[in-house]
């Protein structure tokens, strides 16, 4: 269904603005999803006709310590898309967990957690990758709130301040 489902959503979308970038497929390693045999499965099916990106979401590999690395995965899939004669590009939707082995946080977000260094390796890999685009960091881990430092979401966003996080994230990214 959801080839249909984007088969549709971009004529739609190319009717009202032919210029308008369409990005689908969002292939996702949450709760061990296999990202290359999703994006393969879609391709075969004919997506690669209905988008200019290729969403990914990449949990195990989101640096170059993880196991796929980063790199690799990402190379795996530009390579299938090719193979497939998709021109899409490639777009890290979700970069939650800048964690080696995120598996031990049991699947918490703890914004406290990500590294400096971890957040400019996971953004210069998309850049060095040649990937389209990598949305930023979620809010939490960009931000501080200093009056509630050991807090993991501010429930005043008046109090939150960039924090070392933002200006690595703001240094590294386009």
């Amino acid at each position: 269904y959801s080839v249909e489902y984007l088969r549709v959503a971009y004529e739609e979308i190319r009717k009202a603005d032919p210029a308008a970038r369409v990005m689908g497929v969002s292939t996702t390693e949450d709760k061990g999803g296999d990202m290359a045999s999703y994006l393969g499965k879609c391709l075969a099916l004919g997506a690669g006709a209905h988008l200019d990106e290729v969403s990914f979401h990449p949990y195990w590999s989101s640096l170059d310590t993880s196991t796929p690395t980063a790199m690799a995965s990402r190379r795996n899939m530009l390579a299938d898309l090719r193979k497939a004669g998709c021109a899409a590009g490639l777009w890290n939707g979700e970069n939650y967990y800048p964690f080696a082995d995120w598996s031990i946080y049991s699947g918490e977000r703890r914004a406290r957690d990500f590294a400096p260094d971890a957040i400019a390796r996971l953004v210069l890999i998309d850049l060095g990758e040649g990937l389209s685009g990598s949305t930023p960091l979620y809010l939490p881990s960009l931000l501080v709130c200093p009056e509630r430092p050991y807090q993991y979401w501010a429930v005043d966003d008046a109090h939150m301040q960039p924090g070392v996080n933002y200006a690595v994230h703001s240094a590294c990214g386009r």
